[in-house]
């Protein structure tokens, strides 16, 4: 090769490892203008922590109340009844069915209700299931499946059996049963005489009652008159009531005898009043025209606590003697006989009593049976705030005198807790009292507008929501006038500092 050959060739390769180079670049630069691939991401596997599962637990014997233990079952809210019951005169038996729509607020493997009658059959949501009878008045509904908590249930049970033969837990009964006729209605306990229900103040619900009985008498209830012979049969009539506003099962009671019938709508609401015709033509007369004050009552009771709580109103006199005297049947107080033997400034006390239940005790109801004096209280001070209202002796120189003279005993019990031998005695004045006291101590306007908040609310409350709410609502604590009014067993101090109004 001569040197010229060897000069080309090298230049040849030059070139060409000058192309390879330059074709690498372009390749390169074009790279780097591309967008880069997607990073495709590595599969993850989804870890969740399971939910645990609550397993299902049978109702218990009772809500816990620390008086009646035994009363009600818990476990569930009960939204609604609807009571059928038949009475036979002759055998003074009822037959009925009550169908329950109720609430669990925990799985349930059973639930419990109170009925002193014979079960003679149930279902829940359609399914027949065993009963299971324990003491006194609990009955036990085997499930035969879970029901889930916040999913609405209906029981069913059907039963039979003389309400006579009922008695509380505490011995007393609730039923009286006179000339073509009885009664049911009693406090704390009655509703298990005639109708299976959570037999507590803690669960108000709402009712139907339907009750059949001979054409010649009438059987008068709670709520709304709907109708007063619902049936085809020539030989019985039945009559139906019907309350939508929740109501605890104690005031739905249930008069069945010879009734003198009035009615009238009064302010939108419709009333009705009923008296025995086993009282003189007299007694009737002075009976009836008590009861129909009781629009003027209902309209001063509303103008102290905000609007009337119940769908309706009225009252009923009996010609029978019982162990209350009258009980604030939901819409209709019941009296007794004795309501007659009363002045007629008693009996106007006795009636603005009854109603003004109507906002304490029936809508505001107990959390539980220890907080009675949320009842009674209100109910004794709201007689006397109408009393003063009418131009009777003022509320003030009611607390002195009570005050001054409180008989040997009468301050040992304290009413925040009066113990359940208790339950109906002291409440009623020394809570009247400590009532008017805290008057004395806010002030009217702040004491009316803490009366009206606490009327406004519906439901199971305590006494201790009720001390918080007045310190609340007066601005400042009030804790020793309550633990002198409320818990102490001893007078409070003579002084303003604790609503003394000398």
């Amino acid at each position: 090769m001569t040197k010229g050959e060897a000069r080309r060739r090298a230049r040849v390769v030059i070139l060409a490892l000058a192309a390879v180079l330059v074709v690498a670049g372009v390749v390169t630069a074009l790279a780097l203008q591309r967008p880069p691939a997607p990073i495709v991401p590595v599969p993850q596997v989804e870890t969740r922590t399971p939910t645990p599962t609550v397993p299902p637990r049978q109702s218990n014997d009772g809500v816990g109340d620390p008086y009646y233990p035994n009363a009600g079952g818990d476990g569930y809210d009960a939204l609604s009844y609807d009571i059928r019951v038949r009475w036979d005169e002759a055998s003074g038996e009822l037959n009925g069915t009550t169908t329950m729509r109720i609430r669990p607020d925990v799985n349930l493997s059973a639930v419990r209700v109170d009925l002193g009658l014979t079960v003679d059959s149930a279902t829940v949501d359609g399914t027949a299931v065993p009963v299971v009878v324990g003491n006194g008045s609990d009955r036990m509904l085997r499930l035969s499946k879970v029901l889930q908590a916040g999913r609405e249930s209906v029981v069913s049970i059907t039963y039979h059996g003389d309400p006579r033969s009922v008695r509380s837990d505490g011995g007393d009964r609730p039923v009286q049963r006179g000339d073509r006729g009885l009664m049911i209605a009693g406090e704390p306990i009655s509703a298990t005489a005639w109708f299976p229900s959570n037999d507590h103040p803690s669960d108000p619900a709402t009712y139907a009652v339907s009750v059949t009985v001979p054409k010649d008498l009438q059987a008068i209830s709670a709520g709304r008159l709907i109708s007063e012979d619902a049936d085809s049969d020539p030989n019985t009539a039945t009559w139906q009531w019907r309350t939508d506003r929740p109501t605890p099962t104690y005031t739905v009671g249930l008069a069945i005898g010879p009734f003198r019938i009035e009615r009238e709508t009064v302010d939108g609401i419709p009333y009705v009043y009923a008296v025995s015709k086993l009282l003189s033509a007299d007694e009737q007369n002075v009976a009836m025209d008590t009861l129909k004050t009781t629009p003027m009552r209902v309209r001063q009771l509303a103008a102290i606590y905000g609007k009337y709580p119940m769908d309706a109103g009225g009252g009923l006199v009996s010609a029978m003697s019982t162990s209350f005297g009258a009980l604030e049947i939901a819409g209709r107080p019941f009296y007794d006989s004795d309501f007659l033997d009363l002045s007629d400034a008693g009996r106007t006390e006795l009636v603005v009593h009854e109603n003004a239940h109507m906002w304490f005790g029936n809508t505001v109801t107990p959390a539980t049976w220890a907080d009675i004096v949320m009842n009674e209280s209100f109910a004794t001070h709201a007689s006397w705030t109408i009393g003063e209202l009418n131009g009777g002796r003022s509320a003030n120189d009611r607390l002195q005198s009570r005050w001054e003279d409180a008989y040997p005993g009468f301050w040992r019990q304290p009413i925040a807790n009066p113990g359940r031998d208790n339950m109906f005695g002291t409440t009623y004045d020394r809570g009247a009292m400590a009532l008017q006291a805290l008057k004395n101590v806010m002030g009217r306007s702040k004491f009316d507008t803490l009366v009206r908040r606490w009327a406004a609310g519906q439901g199971p409350h305590s006494f201790n929501q009720f001390r918080t709410l007045a310190s609340e609502v007066a601005g400042r604590d009030l804790s020793d006038f309550f633990t002198a009014w409320y818990s102490a067993d001893s007078a409070p101090p003579k002084t303003a500092e604790y609503g003394w109004p000398g």
